[in-house]
């Protein structure tokens, strides 16, 4: 993989098309990566993240939570949420996020 200062350096890119790449491709990303990412002022950088199969679980609630209703589809989209997570995609007033759309054939698999 590439080492740490470089990724770090990507994830600060000011091209949004680095950082949304970063956080899609299958990267080992530290958890201070992850978590910049997670607060990209881009939702499309933030939505890509959903993708990671491996997030830690205060990530996921922080994009559960998102503004975007794009990354919060994402999110309900993941395999193995949480409780907590699932009741609050389930409450959520965009239809299109709830997970029981995961029923109906629409879940993206988390990427490795």
């Amino acid at each position: 993989g590439l080492p740490a200062d470089i990724i770090e350096t990507l994830a600060a890119d000011g091209n949004m098309e680095v950082r949304h790449s970063l956080a899609f491709l299958n990267y080992d990303l530290s958890p201070f990566v992850v978590a910049r990412l997670a607060a990209d002022e881009s939702a499309d950088v933030r939505h890509a993240l959903t993708f990671r199969a491996r997030l830690a679980e205060g990530v996921v609630e922080r994009l559960a939570a998102d503004d975007s209703p794009k990354v919060r589809k994402g999110v309900a989209l993941r395999d193995a949420l949480s409780d907590d997570v699932i009741r609050r995609l389930a409450a959520d007033e965009d239809e299109a996020d709830r997970p029981e759309r995961r029923a109906e054939g629409f879940s993206h698999g988390a990427r490795q």
